[in-house]
Formats: C-alpha cells, sequence, structure tokens
C-alpha cells in the first residue's frame, strides 16, 4: 500500500504517492501554493486537498519545516524518533 507524502514548506505544499518500500514515487507530485499566513486551519485544508486529489485512503506522512538548533543532537538522541515510537494514527 502507498503512503501519501506531504511536504509542507513556506511557498509550497506538495503531495505524492509514495511506495514505502522503494521510497520512490509512485504518482505525479502535485503542488498548491502555501496558503497566505499558512494559519494551521488553512493548511489543513490544503492536505486534505491533496489527500482527495490522490483519492488516499491510506497512512500519510507529513513533514514541516522547521529550525534545527545546534550542530549536534544531543547525546543519546542519534537515531533516535522525534515521535517517540508513538506510531501510526490521528495527532
Amino acid at each position: 500500500m502507498d503512503i501519501l507524502g506531504i511536504d509542507i514548506g513556506g511557498s509550497g505544499i506538495k503531495g505524492a504517492l509514495v511506495d514505502p518500500a522503494s521510497g520512490e514515487l509512485s504518482s505525479d507530485r502535485r503542488r498548491i501554493p502555501t496558503p497566505a499566513g499558512a494559519r494551521p486551519a488553512d493548511v489543513a485544508r490544503v492536505v486534505a486537498e491533496l489527500q482527495s486529489h490522490f483519492e488516499h485512503q491510506g497512512p500519510i506522512g507529513i513533514t514541516f519545516p522547521g529550525i534545527v538548533q545546534g550542530a549536534h543532537p544531543q547525546r543519546g538522541q542519534r537515531g533516535q524518533s522525534l515521535d517517540r515510537g508513538r506510531g501510526p494514527g490521528p495527532l
């Protein structure tokens, strides 16, 4: 089963279906401009639009922009999942 990958960026929100076994795109990429102000409800509407466009009802992976402070992870954090093992499911 493909995963819908979504990249939330400052100027555009991109989505494509991804084959999790290979990491390769299994569809064309679709880009929608990021709504002015990038308010959460507006961004969520674009994510829903991408989900509808791809007619996807399975897992979704989303990336968000952010600032990484410092050049090195803290001791013991290398290789650790940022979600602390939360697993799939709604946020």
